[in-house]
């Protein structure tokens, strides 16, 4: 079994077996994995490594339409894309997705499993502590919460949800971190310029003036 790679430079032979008794294969080109030649897979038990002499040389994978990469392992493994500096030794830059149209991510696509089928972003490692998620099931969205109850569950301290008017004005709404009450405010930690707070009794508490019927109420109650 021979191939070369496309510069015709480099003629590598397999053993009876099929394998490559060197310890590694350098080759300068490409390799055409398509099922023209004499093989349509590479079986590799170790590491593929595109890094070149110029750390700046673009490296990449082609794939055809309906094409992909599987990983395999069992259920205590994860599986990762990392970016790494070219001693392959600490985590250096950023990795880039791009698509000429839509982007899915398929949860559970055999559709045999109840839990653990989520999206997840998270930072430092913390995979229990997702920043963003959403569960594959439920199609519940979580920030800062791992645990989704709702449709929209939000856990922070404090909390504030924050809708904005480019240049016009901001509604911030949320629960302070020095109190229960629920807060409509015009600052970003709910603890000053407060409109409206839901104490945690139930009761209601106005800052200014309550208009019915009126945008422009003069009194506390204005009906």
């Amino acid at each position: 079994h021979k191939f070369k790679d496309t510069n015709g430079d480099t003629n590598v032979t397999f053993n009876n077996a099929g394998q490559i008794a060197a310890a590694s294969l350098d080759i300068s080109g490409d390799i055409d994995v398509d099922g023209t030649g004499n093989f349509d897979t590479i079986d590799l038990d170790g590491n593929l490594d595109m890094r070149a002499d110029d750390v700046d040389a673009a490296r990449y994978i082609h794939m055809p339409r309906g094409g992909g990469i599987t990983f395999y392992g069992d259920a205590s493994q994860h599986h990762g894309i990392f970016s790494r500096n070219d001693s392959n030794t600490t985590a250096q830059d950023d990795i880039l997705i791009t698509s000429y149209g839509a982007i899915y991510f398929d949860l559970d696509s055999n559709n045999n499993n109840t839990s653990n089928a989520s999206f997840e972003i998270g930072k430092h490692n913390t995979a229990n502590d997702p920043i963003f998620m959403v569960d594959g099931e439920t199609g519940h969205v979580g920030i800062n919460e791992n645990s989704l109850d709702a449709d929209l569950h939000i856990t922070g301290s404090p909390v504030v949800l924050k809708m904005e008017r480019a240049g016009t004005r901001a509604l911030r709404m949320g629960v302070p971190d020095d109190s229960s009450d629920f807060v409509f405010a015009d600052s970003d930690d709910l603890k000053t310029s407060q409109r409206m707070e839901l104490t945690g009794g139930g009761d209601v508490h106005v800052v200014n003036n309550l208009g019915v019927g009126t945008a422009s109420p003069s009194v506390k109650l204005d009906v």
